[in-house]
């Protein structure tokens, strides 16, 4: 797609043509161009698998299907709530982590 685009551009306002011997600023430019995508790629990509932001990323939660109480409860505080029903609620803060709020989960249909 950004290769049509950048071929789109060149024969709109630049009249390309048949090609011409490589220069250094050409080099650079397409480097840079790469560079900048694959940046962009790799930051898409591994942004929210960083700890630090587990927080807003979460994805791929999935549950045991017989775990029905979970449907439709994508959101942290939706989760403490149910906990905070279900356990003491000085064990369950929003303060959790999604590592630990998959064990307080686990350990309600482990009895």
């Amino acid at each position: 797609t950004t290769l049509s685009f950048i071929r789109m551009y060149g024969l709109t306002f630049k009249k390309m043509s048949v090609p011409t011997p490589t220069n250094r600023r050409c080099i650079v430019s397409v480097t840079t161009l790469v560079i900048t995508i694959v940046t962009a790629s790799l930051s898409v990509a591994l942004i929210p698998l960083l700890p630090l932001l587990e927080e807003h990323f979460v994805q791929g939660m999935y549950y045991d299907p017989s775990y029905r109480v979970f449907i439709g409860y994508p959101t942290k505080e939706k989760h403490i709530r149910v906990l905070q029903a279900h356990y003491d609620t000085k064990n369950v803060t929003s303060g959790m982590t999604w590592e630990e709020i998959g064990e307080k989960v686990d350990g309600m249909f482990t009895q």
